[in-house]
């Protein structure tokens, strides 16, 4: 299997509450392993992210710059910290004044959230999905949004499918139509 170039693998911050450190380590350490990066591919501050002598602030505000996918693992710890309230605010601006900026909310516990990012394309975390899945959906939507390829598995030795072909993978608009179909039914539930 080839290494991807760095310039492949996309670079992402992921905001989240400290109550939710063992979900978003799990996150960060398997999303870099599968997009083929390294430390520096994924901001996370409590893996490495925040170093000695770095004003936190600061490099959280780097950070977020540097990068052009946000991602705020979403639960109601998060949604009532102010410091990933200030992360989400300052994503938002850099979304609404540069080209190609990405803001994607990985709903790990139920929680209510804030209209705009209703309005995001979003991965579940939640029950019935599995770790698994939704790891596998949010690859494929960091590919699509970063406009990068997904590092090929390797191929598998002949008659290793049974002599049928494995299924076609899903494209990244049917994807986004199966994701927020749940949401929109919600919102329309909630209306009623």
């Amino acid at each position: 299997m080839t290494t991807p170039s760095p310039a492949s693998v996309p670079r992402i911050f992921v905001s989240h509450s400290h109550a939710d450190n063992d979900f978003g380590v799990r996150l960060v350490t398997t999303l870099r392993t599968a997009l083929g990066g390294d430390e520096d591919s994924v901001w996370f501050d409590i893996s490495g992210g925040a170093h000695g002598g770095d004003t936190l602030w600061r490099k959280i505000v780097q950070e977020i710059t540097d990068r052009p996918i946000f991602i705020v693992v979403a639960s109601p710890h998060a949604l009532a910290s102010p410091w990933v309230m200030n992360e989400i605010n300052i994503a938002w601006t850099l979304k609404n004044t540069r080209p190609n900026r990405h803001i994607v909310p990985v709903l790990y516990e139920v929680c209510d959230l804030p209209a705009d990012l209703l309005m995001q394309l979003y991965v579940s975390f939640l029950p019935p999905q599995t770790f698994e899945a939704g790891l596998a959906s949010l690859v494929t939507a960091i590919h699509a949004l970063a406009g990068t390829r997904p590092t090929p598995p390797p191929a598998a030795p002949v008659g290793a499918s049974g002599g049928r072909p494995p299924a076609p993978a899903e494209d990244p608009a049917t994807a986004r139509v199966r994701q927020a179909t749940p949401l929109i039914e919600a919102a329309f539930a909630a209306r009623d």
